[in-house]
């Protein structure tokens, strides 16, 4: 090469090498922005749901079946057993009444909670639809009201049409 075509060489290399340092910075740029949005999409619970809804269906079963404690196991032991437990200290013995969080509901009480809980259903779907109505109603008497208006202030049509 010649001595002073070089400047200018390296001048010209310089300026396409800043060129596309530009375009990949902007490439990057663009793909950790892309990779945020997904990340931050994924980390939502909603997506995973509506994503995966039957894992997630599996995921809450087996989580509410660990949580659930079993039921304690209640043994009537004959006399000789009763002894032998008392020996080995395994006898627990539980006296006075039963607390009221411990007391079974009968029959009438789980047919009370149903009927409570189907009235409540029932208020507040009746009110949710009294609402809904009233503001239907509110909504078309301001919209009539509005087109009054706009009728009121339009020039009226000829009745002949235009030449």
């Amino acid at each position: 090469m010649d001595q002073d075509h070089q400047p200018e060489e390296v001048r010209r290399r310089m300026a396409a090498l800043r060129s596309n340092l530009e375009g990949d910075v902007h490439n990057v740029t663009v793909s950790a922005r892309a990779v945020a949005e997904n990340a931050r999409a994924m980390a939502d619970w909603r997506y995973i749901v509506r994503r995966f809804p039957f894992a997630t269906a599996g995921v809450a079963a087996a989580v509410g079946y660990l949580i659930v404690p079993r039921r304690s196991e209640v043994i009537v032991p004959d006399p000789e057993t009763l002894a032998q437990m008392a020996k080995l200290n395994q006898v627990w013995v539980k006296t006075g009444a039963p607390k009221a969080s411990e007391k079974q509901g009968g029959l009438m009480a789980s047919l009370l909670a149903l009927g409570a809980s189907a009235a409540t259903r029932f208020a507040m779907n009746w009110a949710s639809e009294h609402f809904k109505s009233s503001v239907a109603s509110a909504a078309k008497q301001a919209h009539e009201h509005t087109q009054g208006d706009s009728q009121e202030r339009q020039p009226q049509a000829s009745k002949y049409p235009p030449r």
